[in-house]
């Protein structure tokens, strides 16, 4: 019995969205396989660095995406495979059900989001039929700060030719996943976020690009760059969310150092990384 991989499926979802390749940004594990993908390519290595595993797809979107002749998201991935939950089915509004993709051994989760002053408030997209958002402060970093990366049969043979896709700046990504573990209730989502930071700073070609433009952010963000320094200057290394990326470190066999080791360099590169905009974001 033969069904298709995450990667296969991220393939496909990607030819089919290209439509809204300059107005949609992808953002969550997939951007750091892509970053640590390109990355590696130059430095023709696979050793370096590791995509944390993710089977979720997420997209961030402008609060208003007129189709402009084009079909709309929703119908763009049910072309690509994904099929509506229905246990999420809403039957007091027309709002499409959450959509998945079936995997033989789980489900790929496609997630729309877009900026809120809440955490998790429901958004309509205005021009987009049927799709809500969950919404989120501080996105307006992601889409804000952006590059494109051409997308390649490297991730799968289906892109081929190469797809554009817009991804957050790796500073801007970087800092809203510090934003966003410390919003957290679950702390092994919190600790997720913290090891996809930790992995792009300890890499030796992304973690110096992101520590390069990583000030100038903390200028432009200074309000939310304090808050982010504030919650890191205290993080020790037996803070239980330091403990549990160490876990999921450790589990994924993604570091060959003692577990003592490991959280002594996460606490290491993420006060590196607040001390670089500490003094900027303070107010003088």
């Amino acid at each position: 019995m033969t069904g298709p991989n995450a990667a296969e499926v991220f393939a496909k979802l990607l030819r089919s969205f290209e439509p809204y390749g300059p107005d949609i940004v992808l953002i969550g594990g997939w951007v750091h396989a892509l970053y640590l993908a390109e990355a590696n390519r130059a430095l023709d290595a696979t050793a370096s660095g590791y995509a944390v595993q993710t089977y979720d797809i997420d997209f961030t979107l402008p609060a208003k995406l007129p189709p402009a002749g084009r079909r709309s998201l929703i119908e763009l991935a049910e072309i690509a495979g994904f099929r509506p939950d229905l246990s999420t089915l809403f039957t007091d509004d027309d709002r499409c059900p959450d959509l998945y993709h079936p995997l033989l051994d789980g489900v790929v989760d496609l997630d729309f989001m877009t900026r809120a002053t809440r955490t998790d408030e429901d958004v309509y997209i205005e021009g987009q039929p049927r799709l809500v958002a969950h919404g989120y402060p501080d996105l307006n970093i992601l889409t804000e700060n952006t590059m494109v990366l051409l997308v390649g049969s490297d991730i799968h043979p289906l892109l081929d030719p190469t797809v554009r896709v817009t991804v957050p700046t790796l500073a801007a990504y970087v800092m809203q996943k510090g934003l966003a573990s410390i919003r957290r209730t679950s702390i092994q989502k919190s600790a997720k976020d913290i090891v996809y930071m930790f992995e792009i700073l300890r890499h030796p070609t992304l973690g110096p690009l992101t520590r390069k433009d990583i000030t100038a952010l903390s200028h432009r963000y200074a309000h939310e760059f304090t808050g982010l320094a504030n919650a890191f200057s205290r993080i020790q290394v037996h803070t239980s969310v330091v403990v549990e990326a160490v876990n999921q470190v450790v589990e994924g066999n993604r570091a060959q150092a003692t577990r003592a080791d490991i959280a002594a360099q996460i606490v290491g590169q993420l006060r590196r990384l607040i001390a670089l905009g500490d003094s900027a974001s303070r107010p003088t």
